[in-house]
C-alpha cells in the first residue's frame, strides 16, 4: 500500500506530537514532521523515539512563522502531500514586540501555510487548521451557551493571545474567500478548548503543556489571586483532540470551511474544580491547604460549548477526572512534583 504523505507543522510540539505519534501508528501515512530549526535536535529528537519513526517520519525544516524561509520551506514540505495540519501557533502572553512577536507569525504563518498548499494543490486534499475556542468564548461577556458561530476578538483582554487566535483565523477565511475559484483542496478548521491530559512519552519535561504548568501553579499554591481559581474554562483531553483531527483527515464527508469544536456540549470547569479534583485522586500529594474557600470565591458564570455542525466522534470523550489524572501522574512520574 502506497503510504500517503502527510505534513504537521508545529510537531514537536504538545498537541503537534500527540497528533504525530497516532499517525504513525495508523502505519499508511508518511509523516513530514516540521520544526523550527534542524539544529536544534534536542527539541525534537523525541520523535525518533516513536513506533514507526524510523520507517515513516521525517523532520523538515520550517524557520520561523511568517518569514519568506517559512513559506519556501511549506512550499518544498508540500511536494506530493495529500494533507496538512498548521498545529504551530506563536504562544506569547506578554510579548516585547506584539505585532512581531506574536501578531505577525500567527497570521503570517497561516497565510504561508495556505499560499504553499495552493501551490500544491495538484496532491493536497486537505488543509486542517487548528485554532481554538478563545476565538469563540466571549470571556468578558459569558453567555449560557457558545456555539462554532460565535466569535470573540479578545479586545478588552489584559494579554493578546486571544486576538492573535481570532486574527490568524480571520486571515484563513479571508484567504479561502479570495482564491474561492482556485482553491479545489478542503480548508478545515477545528477549535479545541484548553488541552489537557498527558503528552507523548519522553516529551521533554521542560515543555510542559499550558495546562500542565497551570497544575504546577495550582499544586505550589503560588497564585494569591482569587480570580485565577474561580475562572471557568472548558477543558478537553489531548486524545480526543486528536482523534477529530484524524477524523476529519479521514472522513469522506465534505468539511470544507466548516469550524469544527472539539467536544460537544463541554461544561466550563473552574481551576478551583481542578484542584479538588486533585486532593480527592492524590490525598498523599503535598497540595497548600490555603486555596481560597468557595464562599470567598466569587462566583464566575459557567457556559458550554455546543456544536451546530460536524461532530467528527459520536463516543464518549475523556471524563474529566480521568483527564486531570493522566496529567497529575505525568506530573508525577517526570518528577516535576513529588508525592508526600
Amino acid at each position: 500500500m502506497e503510504l500517503k504523505k502527510v505534513v504537521v507543522s508545529g510537531s514537536n510540539g504538545f498537541i503537534g506530537s500527540s497528533l504525530v505519534k497516532e499517525l504513525l501508528l495508523l502505519k499508511k501515512y508518511l509523516v513530514v514532521g516540521l520544526v523550527r530549526d534542524k539544529n536544534q535536535f534536542e527539541k525534537f529528537n523525541f520523535l525518533k523515539d516513536l513506533e514507526g519513526a524510523d520507517e515513516r517520519l521525517l523532520i523538515e525544516e520550517c524557520g520561523d512563522l511568517g518569514s519568506g524561509y517559512n513559506f519556501e520551506c511549506y512550499n518544498n514540505c508540500f511536494k506530493g502531500a495529500y494533507a496538512v495540519f498548521h498545529t504551530a501557533s506563536p504562544f506569547v502572553l506578554y510579548p516585547d514586540d506584539i505585532y512581531n512577536d506574536l501578531f505577525k507569525p500567527a497570521i503570517e504563518g497561516n497565510l504561508n501555510l495556505l499560499k504553499a498548499a495552493l501551490n500544491n494543490q495538484s496532491t493536497i486534499k486537505k488543509v486542517i487548521m487548528i485554532s481554538s475556542t478563545a476565538t469563540i468564548v466571549n470571556e468578558l461577556q459569558v453567555q449560557e451557551v457558545f456555539t462554532n458561530e460565535d466569535w470573540f476578538d479578545g479586545k478588552g483582554l489584559p494579554f493578546q493571545y486571544v486576538e492573535s487566535k481570532y486574527l490568524s483565523e480571520k486571515a484563513c477565511i479571508d484567504f479561502v474567500a479570495a482564491h474561492q475559484d482556485e482553491i479545489k483542496f478542503e480548508v478545515i478548521r477545528i477549535n479545541p478548548p484548553l488541552i489537557t491530559g498527558a503528552p507523548i512519552d519522553n516529551f521533554p519535561s521542560n515543555s510542559c503543556s499550558f495546562f500542565l504548568n497551570n497544575l504546577k501553579e495550582i499544586i505550589a499554591d503560588k497564585t494569591q489571586d482569587p480570580m485565577y481559581y474561580c475562572r471557568t474554562i472548558v477543558m478537553a483531553d489531548i486524545k480526543d483532540a486528536v482523534k477529530y483531527f484524524i477524523n476529519a483527515l479521514e472522513s469522506k464527508q465534505s468539511l470544507h470551511m466548516e469550524r469544527i469544536l472539539v467536544g460537544d456540549s463541554n461544561r466550563s470547569r473552574s481551576f478551583k474544580e481542578v484542584s479538588d479534583t486533585i486532593k480527592s485522586q492524590f490525598p498523599s500529594l503535598i497540595i497548600t491547604q490555603n486555596i481560597f474557600s468557595d464562599q470567598t470565591l466569587p462566583k464566575m458564570p459557567h457556559y458550554t460549548l455546543v456544536s451546530k455542525g460536524s461532530k467528527l466522534i459520536n463516543e464518549s470523550l475523556t471524563p474529566f477526572t480521568k483527564s486531570i489524572n493522566d496529567s497529575v501522574n505525568y506530573l508525577i512520574n517526570k518528577q516535576i512534583i513529588k508525592l508526600n
